[in-house]
């Protein structure tokens, strides 16, 4: 499938996507202005963003960056002072009262094609109510342009499916940044827990504990705690015989997971469960070591990851074989994977 198909596909398939990246300068800007590029004419796009983005200038290398090029009638979602930066004819549709360092969020129309600066709201609450307005205004198709090391914008709560980003940008080792990038499409793309009740009382975990443990017979025990690892310790061992699901509300750690695998032979007969894989901070290593030994993580909340798009260069000048890059990261994900700059 070419690159133009699958996006097209993707356009079809959700109404809203986000965009996340490995690092600053892996090419999310590039993905943005590709996908805004082939919908444009064809859907009433929205964009919004959380941070900054379309500076003209990188922040810390000084280099030129792609600008975000909108054509007339896109509906944006962006900063009072990121509308100054924009050379747009634009009318505000809608005082968001969402603030940011660099003033509150407004909701306007591009009554001209031109470059656009997006800084958007801080929180997940906060784009929710922002793609409310923006599906309201009869936006077909969201797009949210994300921020480094926030993947919790691709919880899907906020948005229906997302693109990863990666690039020369996060380290000079090809092979270090393939296995990054490798490990956290897999972490994303953990499956949901197919039991529907088991889910259903996951979802009243989340709202008043910090730790729940289900019985294989559908018994929920709550684990009050400060933090997640705090309450994992009030848990007797004894009780995971008959409590196997262990739901836990919040990040999960390597530390916490390395906690768990302390119960020796009992934890590899649980099924953890979070609420989306954003919450997982887990190094290959320790996710490795906790599968192999039976260990199972699951999550109420699926997030689907539909593609990765790859930068080879850096912007300090250096970078990897696109060729090389582009086959190392399909022989190790199982999900499409472009690079944006390519003709073909």
């Amino acid at each position: 499938m070419s690159k133009r198909d699958f996006f097209l596909e993707i356009f079809k398939k959700y109404k809203s996507i986000s965009i996340i990246g490995t690092a600053k300068n892996v090419g999310k800007t590039t993905t943005l202005n590709y996908m805004i590029n082939i919908a444009k004419s064809k859907y009433k796009l929205g964009l919004t963003s959380i941070g900054r983005d379309g500076e003209s200038k990188d922040a810390i290398f000084s280099t030129p960056k792609p600008r975000i090029y909108v054509e007339k009638g896109t509906i944006i979602a962006t900063a009072k002072q990121c509308i100054f930066n924009s050379d747009i004819t634009k009318e505000i549709l809608v005082a968001t009262n969402l603030k940011t360092p660099l003033g509150e969020v407004l909701i306007i129309r591009a009554l001209s094609d031109g470059f656009v600066e997006l800084a958007g709201p801080s929180k997940n609450a906060e784009l929710l109510k922002i793609k409310k307005i923006l599906y309201d205004l009869n936006c077909d198709l969201v797009i949210v342009d994300g921020a480094v090391n926030r993947k919790s914008y691709a919880a899907p709560i906020v948005t229906d499916a997302t693109i990863l980003a990666t690039g020369a940008a996060f380290s000079y080792d090809i092979e270090k940044v393939v296995d990054h990038t490798s490990h956290l499409v897999k972490l994303l793309s953990i499956k949901a827990d197919q039991n529907q009740q088991i889910i259903s009382l996951s979802k009243e975990i989340f709202k008043i504990g910090t730790i729940g443990i289900i019985s294989s017979n559908l018994e929920i025990k709550i684990i009050e705690g400060i933090n997640a690892r705090d309450a994992l310790k009030k848990i007797k061992k004894k009780l995971l015989v008959d409590f196997p699901n262990i739901v836990v509300k919040g990040i999960v750690s390597d530390n916490f997971i390395e906690e768990l695998m302390n119960y020796a032979n009992i934890y590899n007969r649980i099924v953890l469960l979070v609420e989306d894989s954003t919450k997982l901070f887990i190094s290959r290593d320790v996710l490795s070591r906790f599968q192999k030994s039976g260990g199972i993580l699951k999550v109420a909340y699926p997030i689907k990851i539909v593609g990765v798009t790859i930068n080879p260069k850096s912007p300090n000048g250096d970078g990897f074989s696109n060729d090389k890059f582009l086959k190392l990261l399909k022989q190790n994900i199982q999900i499409p994977v472009f690079n944006l700059l390519e003709d073909s």
